[in-house]
């Protein structure tokens, strides 16, 4: 939580909410506001970390899905800053949520 901090992101809570895969926060960048879920996910005899973001946006903006996605590339290329500094993270790969029913 303080390395999204120390990058302009403001998280929601105070502490990720702990479930039973994983953990899930809210946070604002920019007056935007986004949904992460980080959980373990096995592909293939391995697990993976998966980090899933999600911008939580109105209806009528769901219309302009360009825009949303430019700005969910924004805020990955932070998270992905955030995840070359954690050891167990280095070894990571992105995928579309498409790519990753195909795996999971």
């Amino acid at each position: 939580m303080k390395e999204l901090a120390a990058r302009g992101i403001q998280p929601l809570q105070r502490q990720p909410l702990e479930g039973e895969e994983g953990w899930f926060f809210d946070v604002q960048l920019d007056r935007v506001r986004y949904s992460l879920s980080v959980q373990w996910v096995p592909i293939g005899k391995v697990d993976f970390w998966a980090v899933e973001l999600e911008r939580r946006i109105g209806l009528v903006a769901r219309a302009f899905s360009a825009a949303r996605k430019t700005e969910v590339s924004t805020f990955a290329r932070v998270v992905d800053e955030i995840a070359r500094l954690i050891p167990e993270m280095r070894d990571r790969r992105w995928l579309t949520q498409s790519e990753l029913r195909e795996v999971v």
